[in-house]
């Protein structure tokens, strides 16, 4: 682990603040989500004093899982219908097309700074090292990237949680591969589930991949989680679990490495866990008369189902243990944020956050955007939008259908202003509901204009003019200054 340039002014939590942030943009010019290159940070200053007697900044006191982790999922969008739009059953053309918000992802990290912010994942603007106290740039495929996993972890605890239909479950976790394996030597099968990503691959570097994540024993199942594919390069990522009945056999233990092309390295460490020799294993693969790639062996793609989602859980768990690379245990001290717990990056921190509450796991789609939005811990009236500024712009598109439609209700269906009253106002009294019913016309430019014509072809008994007046409208308000000049020379107020 080499020396952290911003060792001053990192948090407990991983995180490192930022004075400003600014959009990177390779050819293509700025405003051109598709040509952004990346996130450039601006370290602050250094404040306060930390554990050991240097600035160091202490994060923020821990309460509940603040579920940050859901925010970074929502920089990602489901092409088309929204799982929350699927009820019971999927479409049947709910392929998974998932694209990643530039915006939203500047949005987050401008209200939470860097990922990461240590080399390589970070780099100066020069493309080396990190300096103490100088600008870094973090790439948007990283970024991407990390949204990306989000989207998948939330998506998989929803599923688990049981807080998403079964039937639309499999269609917003996306390409997820379930196979029942049967063994023709043993008479034995496991389960294999396999969900796939397209990464970064500086990405795929700080997860590690390929590994071996995990060993665990669920409600008497075995399951063996690993994150497979090419370390350091761009490409397809898969999350995959296998699930037991019962310990993993040597020649189960063969299929399974047939089916997941495990690397020699991942090999050695799954043999090490599960205490198999590789002579064990190997001894006569080429006589053995049966390869993975025979149909009696590949068992049938199927289904998830409610049997499942113990898996889907475990699946939750190794992700979120995939993504811990960053946090470390330090017994002699201790911070009211993170407790003994300390992190290298604010990534770690928001899968580690994240794990604290699983079984909370709720979220919500936004009534206008259509942003997932976590609902954790939320407490009075039921939240309907990701943010103030969709809830205020809801509002404020409420009232202009309300308002457009009162007005064209008047000028071109000809309803009273009483009718109008009772059907945009019904829950104000009557005289409350007139008053804003009448406030609405009278500023209502085209009504003005709609009045002017009618008095130049009609003269004063123009007979929108009279409606206007009998209606209790301050026609005054209506005409023009030429009209008012007119109203005057003939005697009116």
């Amino acid at each position: 682990m080499g020396r952290d340039a911003f060792a001053q002014i990192r948090k407990t939590d991983g995180s490192v603040p930022a004075a400003a942030v600014q959009p990177i943009y390779a050819e293509g010019g700025p405003g051109d989500s598709f040509h952004m290159r990346g996130l450039r940070f601006s370290p602050a200053a250094p404040t306060g004093a930390g554990r050991d007697g240097s600035p160091f900044v202490e994060a923020t006191a821990r309460g509940r899982a603040a579920m940050t982790l859901v925010d970074l999922s929502a920089c990602t969008t489901v092409r088309g219908r929204l799982p929350s739009q699927w009820g019971e059953e999927a479409p049947a053309d709910a392929g998974y097309q998932l694209r990643v918000s530039v915006e939203r992802l500047v949005e987050f990290a401008l209200e939470h700074g860097p990922l990461c912010a240590r080399f390589p994942y970070a780099r100066s603007l020069d493309g080396g090292e990190l300096v103490e106290g100088e600008e870094f740039e973090e790439s948007m495929g990283f970024w991407a990237s990390a949204a990306i996993m989000a989207d998948l972890a939330v998506a998989a605890q929803r599923c688990a949680n049981g807080s998403l239909p079964l039937a639309a479950a499999q269609a917003a976790l996306g390409n997820l591969v379930l196979w029942r394996v049967d063994n023709p030597r043993t008479g034995s099968s496991f389960d294999l589930f396999v969900i796939s990503r397209t990464l970064d691959g500086a990405y795929t570097s700080w997860l590690g991949v390929p590994r071996f994540i995990r060993r665990e024993e669920v409600e008497g199942r075995i399951n063996y989680a690993f994150i497979l594919g090419d370390a350091d390069l761009d490409g397809v990522v898969e999350v995959a679990l296998a699930s037991f009945e019962h310990e993993i056999t040597a020649s189960d233990y063969r299929l399974l490495s047939q089916a997941l092309d495990l690397a020699p390295s991942v090999d050695r460490e799954v043999r090490e866990v599960i205490s198999l020799e590789a002579a064990e294993v190997y001894s006569g693969v080429e006589s053995d008369g049966y390869r993975l790639d025979d149909e009696k062996l590949r068992g049938c793609a199927g289904k998830l189902e409610k049997a499942d989602l113990p898996q889907m859980a475990s699946m939750v768990r190794a992700l979120v243990t995939a993504h811990l690379g960053d946090a470390y245990v330090d017994v002699f001290s201790v911070s009211g944020a993170t407790g003994h717990f300390s992190f290298r990056s604010y990534l770690s921190w928001l899968w580690y956050d994240f794990s604290c509450d699983l079984g909370a796991v709720r979220i919500k789609y936004c009534a206008r955007c259509g942003r997932p939005f976590s609902v954790v811990g939320h407490r009075g009236p039921e939240k309907n939008y990701c943010s103030a500024v969709c809830r205020d712009a809801a509002h404020n598109e409420r009232m202009a259908t309300r308002r457009d439609g009162l007005r064209h209700g008047f000028l071109d269906e000809g309803k009273t202003v009483e009718e109008l009253a009772r059907e945009f106002y019904p829950s104000e009294t009557s005289h409350e509901a007139t008053r804003r019913t009448i406030a609405l016309l009278q500023g209502w430019p085209e009504l003005k204009h709609a009045v002017e014509d009618d008095i130049e072809e009609h003269g004063w008994h123009a007979p929108l003019f009279v409606r206007c007046h009998a209606e209790g409208i301050d026609v005054l308000k209506l005409l023009n200054a030429k009209r008012h000049k007119q109203l005057k020379e003939r005697g009116g107020r």
